[in-house]
């Protein structure tokens, strides 16, 4: 039998004495190292062990300090971004097949990652995940049919709020505030996309056309000249401020990149953008 100095209930008050300090910029979380009869504490990089450490109350419990962060699958890269804190619009999706997440809606009190609804057409179940990362699972709700005003559709997932999305690699935390629920010819896009990140103009509104994978007229889409390739279909289009949503990006029509507008993925599936 091994003897130590301090019983469970000791380190479990002095882990409570530790905690209550949290949250704070310095320390970053506190358990019990039950091998040491001690506490283990995470403190933020840069930060004094020693003037942390002295904050708290005088105690002979030994402390395992170590520097760093906690993360929940942190976006490396916008191909590998599904952690639980950290889905957001413009990554990669995969299933198969690869595609973009877009803007984050809230339908019935619920908010949901949408994507393009020709990714993953006709399948209903299923893990979606963004490179090693869990994301999300395929459900019916799905609204590219004859005559959709909306090619889109909707991927739950856990754990997702407000409306962020990674525009690029040195601003993967921008944050939609806002909605433009209608544009007109001229008006400026930014397509996040997982593969492209590109800005134009709208050059033709209320764009019907004859979708590539169900053979069905889909209507009231936008055209605008930015560059766009394959995968990022389901990319969110935002303002050029880059904080207010305009749509959701769902291919190429005439070597021009194509979009759904705010009010058709509004009034189609019966959601309204996330704005934080």
């Amino acid at each position: 039998m091994k003897i130590v100095d301090h019983t469970l209930e000791d380190l479990r008050q002095r882990k409570s004495e530790v905690q209550a300090l949290m949250p704070s910029s310095e320390i970053q979380g506190v358990g019990l190292d039950i091998k040491s009869n001690g506490l283990y504490v995470l403190l933020s990089e840069g930060s004094t062990e020693t003037s942390v450490l002295n904050a708290l109350p005088p105690s002979d419990i030994d402390d395992t300090v170590k520097f760093g962060t906690n993360t929940d699958g942190t976006c490396s890269n916008r191909q590998n971004c599904g952690g639980t804190s950290e889905r957001r619009g413009g990554v990669a999706l995969d299933k198969g097949s690869t595609c973009t997440s877009g803007p984050n809606v809230i339908k019935g009190g619920t908010t949901y990652a949408t994507t393009a609804g020709h990714c993953w057409y006709g399948q209903t179940s299923g893990a979606v995940t963004s490179g090693s990362q869990s994301f999300g699972s395929l459900d019916s709700q799905n609204w590219l049919f004859p005559s959709t005003n909306c090619g889109c559709r909707l991927i739950p997932t856990s754990a997702l709020t407000g409306n962020n999305y990674y525009r690029t690699d040195s601003d993967p935390y921008d944050h939609i505030t806002g909605k433009d629920s209608y544009v007109q010819v001229g008006d400026f896009v930014l397509l996040s996309g997982q593969y492209t990140q590109d800005v134009g103009d709208v050059v033709y509104v209320e764009y019907s056309y004859t979708g590539e994978t169900c053979n069905c007229l889909v209507d009231q889409a936008v055209l605008a000249d930015y560059n766009e390739t394959g995968g990022d279909s389901g990319g969110i289009v935002t303002s050029s401020n880059r904080s207010s949503a305009r749509g959701l990006h769902s291919g190429n029509s005439g070597g021009d990149g194509r979009f759904f507008p705010v009010w058709t993925i509004e009034s189609t599936m019966g959601v309204s953008i996330a704005t934080s």
